[in-house]
């Protein structure tokens, strides 16, 4: 039975590869990726997993702020 697996998409190295760590410490699979887009062209979308992702990368995979960042910025 394959393990459950944790996708984490993040621009900070060091953060990437401790939180991976972490992860697969605690009996994951873990897939790292350090861009949206990376993720995007590279991941499989057919095997199930949870995500990770810092929303506040340089690349964004949305165009718009989501409502907590509305509400900061008033």
């Amino acid at each position: 039975m394959t393990k459950p697996l944790v996708r984490i998409v993040d621009d900070d190295e060091e953060l990437l590869r401790s939180t991976a760590f972490l992860i697969r410490m605690a009996g994951f699979d873990v897939l790292t990726y350090s861009s949206a887009i990376s993720f995007l062209s590279m991941d499989d979308p057919t095997r199930p997993g949870c995500l990770l992702l810092d929303h506040r990368m340089p690349c964004l995979l949305y165009t718009s702020p989501s409502p907590r960042d509305r509400q900061k910025s008033r």
